[in-house]
C-alpha cells in the first residue's frame, strides 16, 4: 500500500547546488550508527578524505563527485576531497548523495519473504535483523542497488540507511540532515513533510531555471521516493542513478496484478478437484452397488 499523500509521510530533499562536498553527512551517519566501526581518526593511517567507492555494509551514505561542463571548454581541475568546497565554489564539480531512497512502495520490502524489511508510516524503510534469513532478495530487488551485505562479518546482516528511525521516534531529524552545513544559500539537506519538500523543490527550480535541471527526481520515479533530488542542470541524470527507463511505476506493482489472482486460482482449483473427487467417488459407489446387485441376482 502506497503512503503517497499521507500527512505523516516525511522525506529528505537534497540540493546538489548547495552541497560543498564536506562529507559531514557521512561522518554524522557513522557517529549515529555506532555498530559500524569505520573510524574517522588519523590513527589508522588511511586517507579519510578519500571515501571508499560506493555503499557498503559499513557505509550507508556515499558522496560522489561529478565534473561540470565548463563554458570555456577547459577541463576541470584534478579532484581532491581536501579542495572539494573550493572546487564547488569555482563551478568545477557537483556532489551527489547516494543512500537508501526510502521508496513509497519499496521493492526490497515486497521481495523480503520473512518481513525483515518494513515501510513505516513516517516513510522510513527499516530492517529487523532478528527476522532476516540472509536470502538477500532485497539486494536483487532494489532498483538503486542500496542494501548491502556484511561480507566481512562472520555473522553478516543486511545494512542500509534507516532514515535514523530511532531519532525520528524521539522527535529528532536524521543525523545527516542535522549536520549538513551547506553553502551561503542554505543546507544541501532538508527534512520535512514530503508534500512540503516537493513544493519547496519546485519553487527553487521555477525561480532559478538557469541553475536547476527542470525536474524533481524522486517525485514519480519507481512510484515515488522518500529522498528527493534537485541538481545542477549541467549534470546528466544517469550520473546520479536516475536512468531514463526507470519509469514511474513501482516495482511491486508489476507482481501485484498476477499475485492478486493466486487466491482465486487456488480456490477455483480446490473447488474443481473437490468436485472431481466427489464425481469419481460417486461413480465408484454406483459401479460397486450395480456389481453387488448383479451378483445377488445370479445367486
Amino acid at each position: 500500500m502506497s503512503l503517497k499523500g499521507s500527512p505523516k509521510l516525511m522525506a529528505i530533499l537534497f540540493d546538489s547546488t548547495r552541497c560543498i562536498g564536506c562529507r559531514s553527512c557521512e561522518e554524522a551517519c557513522d557517529e549515529e550508527n555506532t555498530s559500524r566501526k569505520r573510524k574517522w581518526s588519523p590513527e589508522s593511517h588511511k586517507n579519510f578524505r578519500q571515501p571508499p567507492p560506493g555503499l557498503s555494509g559499513d557505509k550507508w551514505i556515499h558522496m560522489s563527485y561529478h565534473p561540470l561542463s565548463q563554458k570555456n571548454t577547459r577541463p576541470a581541475k584534478p579532484f581532491d576531497w581536501e579542495e572539494a568546497p573550493d572546487l564547488m565554489d569555482q563551478g568545477q564539480y557537483a556532489y551527489i548523495r547516494h543512500a537508501c531512497m526510502h521508496c513509497l512502495e519499496p521493492a526490497c520490502v515486497s521481495a523480503c519473504i520473512v518481513g525483515a524489511l518494513k515501510k513505516q508510516e513516517n516513510g522510513a524503510v527499516i530492517y529487523d535483523p532478528d527476522k532476516c534469513i540472509g536470502c538477500r532478495y532485497c539486494m536483487i530487488a532494489c532498483p538503486f542497488n542500496v542494501p548491502k551485505w556484511e561480507w566481512h562479518h562472520p555473522l553478516p546482516y543486511i545494512r542500509k540507511c534507516t532514515l535514523c528511525y530511532p531519532r525520528l521516534k524521539e522527535g529528532k531529524i536524521p543525523s545527516c540532515v542535522e549536520n549538513c552545513p551547506g553553502n551561503e544559500d542554505g543546507p544541501a539537506l532538508v527534512f520535512g513533510r514530503r508534500d512540503d519538500l516537493l513544493y519547496q523543490a519546485k519553487k527553487r527550480i521555477y525561480e532559478n531555471q538557469d541553475r536547476y535541471f527542470s525536474h524533481v527526481f524522486g517525485e514519480r520515479e519507481v512510484g515515488g521516493t522518500g529522498v528527493l533530488f534537485i541538481f545542477d542542470k549541467r549534470l546528466d541524470p544517469i550520473q546520479i542513478g536516475f536512468p531514463d527507463n526507470m519509469g514511474s511505476r513501482s516495482i511491486p506493482s508489476y507482481s501485484q496484478s498476477p499475485m492478486s489472482t493466486v487466491p482465486y486460482w487456488v480456490g477455483g482449483l480446490a473447488a474443481l478437484f473437490s468436485g472431481l473427487n466427489w464425481i469419481i467417488k460417486r461413480r465408484d459407489k454406483i459401479i460397486s452397488e450395480n456389481t453387488e446387485k448383479k451378483q445377488g441376482e445370479k445367486k
